[in-house]
């Protein structure tokens, strides 16, 4: 039989094929599907960096403390997606600033302390450090998932075909009493 053969469609292996085909878009699916936009998780970032910061640095800027200020914001540069980060008194002079201040992609805050304006916090971030990178780790995986998936698909119908397998009874008719010759 040549190797060919082995391929007919028949009652087998159309649902192994089905179901091979389901496993691996399923699988590659959850590996490419890009769950949001860049801009959206800059949003999301930007502003949670920017109330964090304005709520814990509200009392430093209250009580004009210049070198805690311009050290937070050294720390926070460090970080690749903060390009800039600048600290403004109640007046909305600049108090303490570090990085480079783009006037793109800017989060601002107020921050407030005991009810009263202690100044107003803004960083701007870097929008190449949210670019997402197609790691090699996904490749692999994307590798595995086309190899695994015949094996997974025909293990799974398998199991499913797993019920009785034995023998039929087959019954056999009862040849009537004949005759015998007796010598």
């Amino acid at each position: 039989m040549t190797w060919w053969k082995r391929f007919r469609p028949n009652k087998a292996t159309f649902p192994a094929a089905l179901v091979a085909a389901i496993l691996c878009s399923f699988g590659l699916f959850l590996l490419w599907f890009d769950t949001g936009s860049k801009e959206v998780e800059m949003d999301r970032y930007g502003n949670g960096i920017v109330s964090t910061l304005t709520q814990t640095t509200a009392g430093d800027l209250f009580d004009r403390e210049r070198i805690n200020l311009a050290l937070t914001a050294n720390h926070l540069t460090a970080n690749p997606e903060i390009a800039g980060v600048t600290f403004y008194d109640a007046e909305n002079e600049i108090f303490a600033t570090s990085g480079r201040q783009k006037p793109t992609y800017r989060y601002a805050a107020t921050a407030i302390l005991d009810d009263t304006t202690a100044g107003y916090v803004s960083i701007i971030l870097d929008p190449e450090a949210f670019e997402q990178q197609t790691p090699w780790l996904r490749g692999l995986l994307t590798l595995m998932v086309i190899m695994l998936t015949p094996v997974l698909a025909v293990l799974a119908l398998q199991l499913s075909a797993g019920g009785n397998r034995s023998l039929p009874i087959v019954s056999v008719r009862k040849e009537g009493n004949k005759a015998q010759a007796v010598y």
